[in-house]
């Protein structure tokens, strides 16, 4: 049970990068990289580095975040995402120039290396941490038993092509699976229908499908992998080989067929007001549109990031600041460029926090 050739498939690479970092790094199971590489090296990186018992390191920045690490990294404060702080310390890294040449311990070079002798060194254990990621501020790492369970489970599931260059859940799914993998970012019909089409509802936390999607709306198990309650409008799921119980994010609602999502809970208190995100975001784009509010606890402050340039757009916003005078003050506004605040789980508000924290 834990993430090898064995359990897998052979890639040519493997042997070659085993040898580099044993041999010319000195690398020692439960030490930490962050591989930026891309298409098979990438896969044959991760393979070695799971048989040696290295963590990989799982982070994606927005290129807002990329920007002002770099105006930011000789200067005081100096500046560092909270989701990558949490990841820290990192051991190696490999790949392009990027925030990790200036956070990593030892950077890896290649160059020139060529000794891909035969390395069936296998340093990793069933509850060996295969790789740690971060979401909403903390911490998620799974271990290689966990991911040999769950990729067995949806390999049963997948069909097909799928795509799998950087998402690690798909990624050992389809190693130990018979689907075919694709490299690159290509979206094929066959990537489309197996993961887009099946309306998949799952947990970004614990990597697999849970639900299944039906024209309707309504959500039924994909399988019995996963035990699951119903409590209040929470769904709550006994997580396999941890035996750990998790929740889903959303709130639902119990159905003879099955269960309806009523959407994450937006909740939030300012000012000793509980006051709903969803509401102040349309409250907003009365006044100004293209925009939305942004919370910042951890300095008690609200801004508001506008996403198209409007005219008058300094009226609005005061007219905007009198709606909401008896609730909270709007501290700042700025008018952004959605692009650079985008990540793989969408706009990222930590990001758009840490641009009005810092500029």
């Amino acid at each position: 049970m834990i993430i090898s050739r064995k359990s897998t498939r052979d890639f040519s690479g493997v042997d070659r990068y085993k040898n580099l970092l044993v041999k010319k790094y000195s690398a020692k199971a439960g030490q930490t990289i962050v591989n930026n590489l891309t298409g098979e090296d990438y896969v044959s990186l991760f393979l070695a580095c799971a048989e040696l018992g290295l963590v990989t390191i799982i982070s994606e920045m927005t290129p807002f975040s990329e920007k002002l690490f770099s105006e930011r990294k000789y200067k005081i404060p100096f500046y560092i995402p909270d989701k990558i702080s949490l990841l820290l310390p990192i051991d190696y890294y490999i790949g392009e120039e990027s925030i990790y040449t200036t956070l990593a311990d030892t950077i890896l070079d290649e160059n020139g290396w060529t000794d891909d002798d035969l390395n069936y060194d296998i340093l990793s254990k069933p509850d060996s941490i295969l790789f740690r990621t971060s979401n909403e501020n903390k911490i998620i790492e799974h271990t290689h038993e966990y991911m040999f369970s769950l990729g067995k489970r949806n390999s049963k599931l997948l069909k097909g092509n799928v795509q799998v260059e950087k998402d690690i859940f798909f990624l050992i799914t389809s190693l130990i699976s018979d689907v075919n993998i694709q490299y690159e970012y290509d979206v094929t019909t066959d990537i489309v229908e197996s993961i887009f089409l099946r309306k998949w509802v799952g947990n970004v936390e614990i990597g697999g499908p849970i639900f299944q999607r039906d024209s309707n709306g309504i959500l039924n198990k994909v399988d019995d992998y996963y035990d699951i309650e119903f409590i209040d409008d929470k769904i709550y799921m006994l997580v396999p080989v941890y035996d750990v119980v998790g929740a889903m994010g959303e709130r639902y609602k119990e159905k003879s067929d099955g269960y309806m999502s009523l959407g994450k809970s937006d909740s939030l208190t300012i000012n000793n007001k509980h006051l709903y995100l969803n509401y102040l975001d349309s409250i907003a784009n009365q006044f100004v549109k293209d925009s939305n509010i942004v919370y910042d606890s951890q300095y008690d402050k609200v801004y508001l990031a506008v996403w198209e340039e409007q005219e008058d757009l300094h009226h609005k916003v005061m007219k905007l600041y009198y709606q909401f005078e008896d609730r909270f003050e709007i501290s700042r506004f700025a008018i952004l460029d959605q692009e650079l605040f985008i990540s793989d789980e969408g706009l990222d508000y930590e990001a758009i926090k840490d641009y009005f924290r810092f500029k």
